[in-house]
């Protein structure tokens, strides 16, 4: 039989289990009549069809015939009423001899359009005498019922084997319909969004393996149900902060113009100021919007990924950002710079991006008081930077919502990385993870850099 693998199981076809089901019954039912043929005849010719039972019969036909036509007192002649006996007698083939000559034949009950040529040879039994009226002639049986017993049998066991055939095709098509109803059902559920019930359908052929793809189907909708709830509640804890974010800065701000309004010659230098600054937070707030739902909008971001050497990325990419928050008064140490080596493949653009907002969130928010660290390190293949900075304690702007963060992260599985961060004691540290193309990656060995 044909099959082909699929995963750990055999897969065979409908098709080739049906072929191979038929040829399995058509051999067991040609076996089966067969054994019935024989067995059932051998039954009748042993019991029935033995020439001592057949004999009787003979003998008893035979004495019925000559008391029937002593009783009538029927002449030679008188074959009507020959036939009439020759009915009753279907089973009988009856002759009546006279000095070699044929004086009346029955086959069966019937008299034969052509009559025997030649009788003798062919009735050898046993002769009986029959006293007519007229003459006394020899009558020849043959019993038939023997052979039409053999004849039902055959029929019978023929039918025996074809009902069985039928029965174990009725049985496969049974199983197949069941598994069919069985997977119709499932699938409702599933329409109906009863999620949460697996598809279980065994076996191996087309029918399971479309139940194991449905069910794949209705793990992936589970799993796309999740997601989509995850986003929906994450997106609606980001509004929900935002919304509170932007309505203190926009309070603040109709206040001063409030104010200002009130007293526009009088109205002191510092509110045009703070109310400057307040807009500024509110654009940086809805900037922020902005990009997170312009990246996570699309399904699919055009990106365009190039090579570029571990020393471009932490050299050129990463030391104009650290000389600008030198300038800010941040003292920045760096760990493994020097060490790295490799290529990565990445969206000069896309990166930028993440080093931009990481960058700014360190301006925004970590202490200046304290050294910035940046860790490079190689190992499994991967490129991982490591941001550390202490967070300060006193804050002039306002509280972050995350926005940022949440963009990075997805930028970051776009590029084909990983971006993780978290919160211990007073430090806010960021792992960002980018696959390494390379043979022979120097590890770090955690000695500072020069900067």
């Amino acid at each position: 039989m044909i099959a082909k693998k699929k995963g750990s199981q055999e897969f065979a076809s409908l098709r080739i289990q049906y072929l191979a089901l038929v040829a399995r019954l058509l051999f067991a039912g040609i076996c089966l009549i067969a054994v019935l043929i024989a067995l059932s005849e051998t039954i009748v010719l042993n019991t029935y069809g033995s020439a001592q039972n057949e004999q009787r019969r003979l003998d008893q036909a035979a004495q019925s015939f000559i008391a029937y036509v002593q009783e009538g007192k029927l002449a030679s002649t008188d074959q009507e009423e020959f036939t009439v006996w020759a009915e009753r007698h279907q089973s009988l083939t009856m002759i009546l001899v006279s000095d070699n000559q044929l004086v009346y034949e029955a086959r069966y009950g019937r008299i034969p359009k052509t009559p025997a040529a030649s009788f003798m040879p062919v009735y050898q039994q046993k002769s009986y005498e029959v006293h007519f009226s007229d003459k006394t002639c020899a009558l020849f049986l043959k019993d038939s019922s023997t052979r039409r017993i053999q004849i039902f049998c055959r029929i019978a066991s023929i039918l025996s084997g074809i009902i069985l055939m039928m029965a174990m095709v009725l049985r496969f098509t049974g199983q197949k319909i069941r598994m069919l109803e069985m997977l119709t059902a499932e699938v409702e559920e599933v329409k109906n969004g009863h999620l949460s019930q697996p598809i279980e359908l065994g076996g191996n052929d087309e029918i399971s393996l479309l139940a194991r793809h449905i069910e794949e189907l209705r793990q992936a909708l589970v799993t796309q149900t999740a997601d989509e709830k995850k986003a929906w509640d994450k997106n609606y804890e980001l509004l929900t902060a935002v919304s509170h974010d932007i309505r203190t800065p926009l309070t603040a701000l109709l206040g001063y113009l409030t104010l200002l309004g009130e007293n526009p010659k009088e109205a002191p230098e510092q509110y045009v100021q703070a109310a400057y600054q307040k807009a500024l937070q509110l654009k940086d707030l809805t900037d922020g919007l902005f990009r997170y739902f312009l990246v996570y909008g699309k399904k699919e971001l055009t990106l365009e990924f190039m090579d570029f050497p571990v020393s471009v990325v932490l050299g050129e990419m990463l030391a104009e950002r650290i000389v600008y928050l030198g300038s800010l008064g941040f003292q920045v140490r760096t760990i493994g710079f020097d060490q790295q080596e490799g290529i990565v493949k990445l969206d000069a653009g896309y990166l930028m991006r993440i080093f931009d907002n990481l960058f700014s969130n360190i301006q925004k928010y970590a202490d200046n008081q304290y050294p910035v660290v940046l860790i490079a390190n190689a190992h499994d293949n991967q490129l991982q930077l490591i941001f550390d900075n202490v967070i300060a304690t006193a804050r002039t702007g306002t509280e972050s919502t995350g926005i940022g963060m949440k963009t990075c992260e997805k930028i970051a599985t776009m590029l084909g990385g990983r971006l993780e961060s978290g919160v211990t004691g007073n430090h806010f540290q960021v792992e960002l993870d980018f696959p390494l193309q390379t043979e022979d990656v120097t590890p770090a060995d955690g000695k500072e850099d020069e900067l």
